[in-house]
């Protein structure tokens, strides 16, 4: 059964776990807790099996000072569990459906 998922497509997401962000003076778990938390947008959506399968672009390597020095793509699979609200088993994805973000 196909489904249209492209209303996700250029809408800004926001990827989180649970964990709450470590002190910055434990650098290796803020680096790690960075990799698993982080903000971007679709890029591109498609269905694998019944569910999303998103791709999203995302600014995550910073240099000193803090300004962004690179940019990733990163797609996974994830489900639909509710109004703008994705899952991949192990993050939550929060998607603002209000706003298209103008490449």
């Amino acid at each position: 059964m196909n489904h249209d998922f492209s209303f996700l497509l250029n809408k800004r997401v926001r990827v989180y776990d649970a964990a709450p962000k470590p002190p910055a003076h434990h650098k290796r778990k803020v680096e790690a807790w960075e990799n698993s938390n982080y903000e971007g947008v679709i890029s591109e959506v498609r269905e694998y099996d019944g569910s999303p399968c998103i791709t999203i672009n995302f600014k995550n390597m910073y240099g000193s000072g803090g300004q962004i020095v690179a940019s990733f793509n990163r797609t996974v699979s994830v489900q639909l569990v509710g109004h703008g609200k994705l899952w991949d088993g192990k993050r939550n994805y929060d998607v603002d459906l209000t706003q298209e973000v103008q490449s």
